[in-house]
């Protein structure tokens, strides 16, 4: 008799755990809302390279056309400067070559092919600082296009 009272509650046992086991494998997983965001809204084009967060919480993205900031609702275009003089201006045409957020919070930027320049930028004063391989300057620069 008692073994089969230990049956019993071994296979209530075995039952209940199966049924507690199985509870997440019908759970569904959590919506994530996502936006969709393109020339339309502001982008400069719709294929984004590159992305980075600054500390402040905007975001930062890296196009063939430009270097974008986005605040949350709107987009602010920083776009390759026609007076390739202008030092402190944007000298980079594609962004490609990648982003990068320095502690400072500068975003520092690499060129995708071209001169194979470098810009960093302060987010504070809205000004670039372009650099470039031995040989090549702002001057001239990218005059192919």
């Amino acid at each position: 008799m008692k073994n089969n009272h230990f049956l019993s509650i071994t296979k209530w046992l075995c039952c209940v755990f199966l049924l507690v086991s199985q509870g997440p494998l019908f759970a569904q997983p959590p919506k994530i809302a996502f936006e969709k965001y393109n020339v339309a809204e502001g982008l400069p084009e719709e294929f984004v390279r590159d992305l980075v967060q600054d500390d402040k919480g905007f975001i930062w993205f890296g196009t063939q056309n430009g270097l974008v900031k986005y605040d949350g609702y709107k987009f602010k275009v920083f776009k390759q400067a026609s007076d390739k003089t202008d030092t402190t201006s944007f000298q980079i045409r594609n962004t490609g070559g990648g982003l990068l957020k320095a502690k400072d919070d500068k975003i520092w930027i690499a060129e995708n092919g071209g001169q194979g320049g470098v810009s960093s930028f302060d987010p504070l004063t809205e000004k670039f600082r372009n650099y470039y391989p031995a040989g090549n300057t702002a001057k001239g620069a990218d005059e192919s296009t």
